[in-house]
């Protein structure tokens, strides 16, 4: 569960270009011969021309015929020979892979989510200081675990390659192929995404979520205790005046009475560990302490921005939630005992944002 806050801002996702290049799985191992035959079959080719292509005998082709019938690959119809459709299927394959590698396509990996995106010029930005970017991830080394059986739509719309074909050839080849991916150089490119929402500890939204990347924040711990102006001012008298009160209360004053009466309210309502958790990102304040992220082990991806307010501001915030939760009379009021920044990480999902 994360905590979000509205905030519409740019933000900088990287990602990395890879040329893509695709092999056959080889699924059935064909020699040079066997690849020749079947292509010469598939253009109407005859066993003399075949055999001055190769400058072969007609036993030694047709002798090949018969081994290739026999292996599935051709089919024989009286006198004749004609592909199988497994013959079909691995031509189809063999050439979609020459076509293919013929467009010499640039894809991007997104860094942080790891799908692959299509490449596009304007992806090129230039990032400015103060622009709230993501780190990657997912390094380099992981880019080769990508399979095309996950990103079968991706391809099939991507690839020109594919626009000749039907959907059940796409899916026949797609299948029967793998790609390669290398790296055009080290650079990282940044694609601008315009973002609705920002993670953060304490938020006005909760969202169910399958976390993709982690954000990294600041945070402030403040204890509170109540206290009055006749407590803080005769805090070295107290101690005397409560031992006097036990032994012969008829000495105290109606001025010590009242005195007593006020720091013994002060010590009931201190009991109870006023503790408030300060958001640095949204600026908002929990008495709750929330489940914070142990930030050792997570690689952060989105360093959080903090509200622009001093210690003095954020004091007089966390009063005004102290009164509003604790209706005290108006001589009582609250100090500050504690206050103590923190980083926090929370998960969140790149595409609710």
């Amino acid at each position: 569960m994360s905590e979000y806050i509205n905030c519409k801002k740019n933000m900088y996702v990287p990602l990395k270009q890879v040329i893509v290049t695709f092999h056959e799985k080889e699924e059935v191992e064909l020699n040079a011969f066997q690849k020749f035959i079947l292509e010469a079959i598939e253009e109407d080719a005859t066993i003399e021309q075949m055999a001055d292509a190769t400058q072969l005998t007609r036993n030694v082709i047709e002798s090949e015929l018969l081994h290739m019938v026999s292996q599935k690959l051709l089919v024989k119809d009286g006198d004749y020979v004609a592909l199988s459709e497994l013959s079909k299927n691995i031509l189809m394959i063999s050439k979609s892979v020459k076509m293919l590698n013929a467009e010499k396509r640039i894809l991007c990996f997104n860094l942080v989510t790891g799908e692959i995106e299509g490449f596009d010029k304007d992806i090129l930005n230039d990032i400015g200081q103060d622009d709230l970017v993501m780190k990657g991830k997912i390094r380099s080394g992981e880019i080769d675990g990508i399979s095309i059986e996950d990103n079968v739509t991706f391809f099939a719309d991507y690839m020109s390659t594919f626009d000749r074909f039907s959907k059940e050839q796409i899916e026949k080849i797609l299948t029967s192929i793998y790609a390669e991916f290398n790296e055009i150089d080290k650079k990282i490119i940044y694609k601008l995404q315009e973002i609705n929402k920002l993670p953060c500890l304490i938020g006005d939204d909760k969202l169910e979520f399958e976390s993709n990347a982690y954000a990294e924040g600041k945070y402030s711990i403040i204890a509170i205790e109540v206290s009055t102006d006749n407590v803080e001012q005769y805090r070295e008298q107290i101690e005397n005046i409560m031992v006097l009160h036990t032994e012969t209360p008829e000495l105290i004053s109606d001025l010590g009475r009242d005195l007593i009466k006020e720091y013994e309210n002060c010590t009931e309502y201190n009991k109870e560990k006023m503790i408030f958790v300060y958001d640095h990102t949204s600026g908002k304040i929990s008495e709750e302490k929330h489940d914070i992220m142990d930030s050792q082990n997570k690689r952060t991806q989105l360093l959080l921005t903090s509200e622009k307010k001093s210690d003095n501001e954020i004091k007089k915030q966390v009063f005004i939630a102290a009164q509003t939760k604790w209706k005290l009379d108006d001589k009582y009021h609250f100090k500050i005992v504690d206050m103590k920044e923190h980083i926090y990480k929370i998960g969140f999902c790149l595409k609710e944002l």
